[in-house]
């Protein structure tokens, strides 16, 4: 099943986009790499906290690195 994207506008910020589905996050190494900003980026950190990391941070590690970059992580309490 594709993803559903939802533009997010925030009074007086610039809008972004959200995704949700299944396998959004098998799918985000490859999905960054289809962005200017990113697409080029050596290297990736991903910050979370002890309570989404366990359930998210292997997987999300995982798809960055299989799109070729390298990840450093940060988890806080």
């Amino acid at each position: 099943m594709p993803a559903t994207k939802i533009v997010v506008n925030i009074p007086g910020e610039v809008p972004y986009d959200v995704r949700i589905g299944a396998a959004v996050l098998e799918g985000l190494g490859s999905s960054l790499k289809k962005l200017p900003a990113v697409a080029g980026a050596p290297r990736l950190l991903v910050i979370t906290d002890t309570n989404v990391g366990p359930l998210y941070l292997e997987t999300v590690t995982e798809s960055l690195k299989a799109a070729g970059y390298a990840v450093s992580t940060f988890e806080f309490p």
